[in-house]
C-alpha cells in the first residue's frame, strides 16, 4: 500500500521544489515561495537566520507576516524567541514546536504575549538546514490555535522537501556572494587610477575599467575582433600578449611577477608602465577554463599626489620614499628617476632601503607588487 505522501501530497511538494528552485536563482521569487508553504500548512511562513552564537542576529530574511511585525520581530522580538533552539542538526530535522517547548510554557512568555498572539499565532513547525558554523537558514510555519498542532504526514511531507530546499539556499547564498563581490570589485576596480583588466590566454578581455580602456586605446593596445574586445598581438612585438598568455594558463609556468613591460604612445608622452600577473583567484577549482592574466597598466604622466599621499599615510614613508615609490610603481628605474628629480643615486638607494624595510620586502620587484597590491592607495580622488 503506498504511502500517504505519495498520494495526497505528492503534487504539492513537487510544486514547492520547484519553487523552491525558482527561487534560489531569483531572489525575489522567495516570497512566492514562502506564499506556497503557507498555502499548504495554513498561517505564516518566514525563512529566516538563526545564529547560535548571538541569538539577536536570528533575524527573518523573507516572510509573509504582516511588514509592522516583520519588522519588530527584527528590531527586538528574534531575541526573546523562545522556539529558536540551539539543537544538533540531526535526523529529526523537522520538528513541531511542542517537541522542545510545551503550549502552556510558551503562552507565559513575552513573546507569545506580545508578538503571537495579536496574530493568533501560536503552533510551530520547524524545518531545520544544516548551519554553516554558527549560522543557518531555516524555514519556520506559524499557525492560530484554531489549526492546531502539527500531524505526522506533515513532518514527514517536510522532511520530503527539505534537501531539495537545503539545496536551493545554498545556491541562493552563494549567487548572493558572488553578485556582491562583483559589484563591490566592479566599483573599486572602476574608481582606481590604474588600469586593470583581466584577460584569457588568446588575449580577449573579460574585464576592464574605464582608465585601462582609455590609456591603452590611445596607445593602440585594443582591437576588435569579431565583437570581441582583444590585445592587439602585435604590441611591442607580441611582448604582452606572451606575458598575458603565460599568466593565464592554469598550472603553466609562472610569470616572472613585477617585471614591467612598456608600451610606447607617440612623441611627447611618457611609454605605458604594464605588469602582467597570473589571476588565479578568478577561477574555480571545479571548472574546465583556463585561468586568467592580470595586466595593470600604469601611466607615468598622471599627478602621484593623492597617491603619495595614500602611500605615506599606509606605509609611515617620508615624502621622498614616497615619490620614489610612485615613480617606481609607474615603472621608473632608480637611476632614471634619479635623474630626473635631479637627486645623487647614493640618496635614491638609501631611500629604496628605507621602502623595503618600511614594506617589508626584500627586492624592488617585491616592493612593485606589494605596493600595486594595495587597492585602496589607487582610489582616484573624487571628481570636483
Amino acid at each position: 500500500m503506498a504511502h500517504p505522501i505519495e498520494g495526497e501530497f505528492a503534487a504539492a511538494r513537487c510544486e514547492l521544489i520547484e519553487a523552491a528552485y525558482t527561487a534560489a536563482t531569483d531572489a525575489d521569487r522567495w516570497r512566492d515561495f514562502v506564499d506556497a508553504v503557507s498555502n499548504r500548512f495554513g498561517g505564516r511562513t518566514s525563512l529566516y537566520i538563526t545564529d547560535r552564537a548571538d541569538r539577536s542576529e536570528n533575524r527573518l530574511l523573507t516572510s509573509n507576516y504582516d511588514p509592522e511585525f516583520e519588522r519588530s520581530y527584527n528590531d527586538r522580538y528574534c531575541a526573546l524567541n523562545p522556539l529558536i533552539v540551539d539543537r544538533s542538526y540531526g535526523a529529526r530535522a523537522v520538528q513541531f514546536g511542542e517537541d522542545y517547548l510545551a503550549t502552556p510554557e510558551l503562552r507565559r512568555t513575552e513573546f507569545h504575549a506580545d508578538w503571537l498572539a495579536p496574530q493568533d499565532l501560536e503552533h510551530g513547525l520547524t524545518c531545520f538546514m544544516q548551519a554553516a558554523g554558527s549560522r543557518g537558514v531555516n524555514l519556520g510555519v506559524m499557525r492560530s490555535s484554531a489549526r492546531g498542532p502539527g500531524a505526522e504526514i506533515e513532518r514527514v511531507f517536510l522532511a520530503g522537501l527539505r534537501p531539495h530546499l537545503q539545496r536551493s539556499i545554498d545556491i541562493a547564498l552563494r549567487l548572493g556572494s558572488i553578485e556582491a563581490g562583483s559589484r563591490a570589485s566592479g566599483a573599486l576596480l572602476e574608481s582606481l587610477a590604474l588600469g586593470v583588466l583581466l584577460a584569457d590566454e588568446s588575449g580577449r578581455v573579460v574585464f576592464m575599467n574605464d582608465p585601462a580602456e582609455r590609456l591603452l586605446s590611445e596607445s593602440g593596445a585594443l582591437k576588435t575582433t569579431a565583437g570581441q574586445v582583444r590585445l592587439n598581438p602585435a604590441m611591442e612585438k607580441g611582448r604582452v600578449t606572451a606575458a598575458v598568455a603565460a599568466a593565464s594558463v592554469r598550472g603553466g609556468a609562472s610569470v616572472a611577477v613585477g617585471n614591467t613591460l612598456f608600451l610606447s604612445r607617440g612623441e611627447g608622452c611618457s611609454p605605458l608602465a604594464v605588469l602582467v600577473a597570473p589571476f588565479r583567484g578568478a577561477v574555480a577549482e571545479f571548472t574546465i577554463d583556463d585561468g586568467l592574466a592580470l595586466v595593470v597598466v600604469s601611466d607615468p604622466d598622471t599627478r602621484s599626489g593623492p597617491l603619495a599621499q595614500r602611500l605615506r599615510e599606509r606605509f609611515g614613508l617620508t615624502n621622498a620614499e614616497s615619490r620614489l615609490a610612485v615613480a617606481l610603481c609607474s615603472g621608473a628605474a632608480v637611476s632614471e628617476y634619479a635623474e630626473k628629480s635631479g637627486v645623487s643615486l647614493l640618496t635614491v638607494r638609501a631611500h629604496l632601503r628605507a621602502l623595503f624595510a618600511k614594506t617589508r620586502c626584500a627586492r624592488q620587484a617585491e616592493l612593485v607588487v606589494t605596493l600595486l597590491n594595495e587597492p585602496l592607495l589607487r582610489i582616484a580622488p573624487l571628481a570636483r
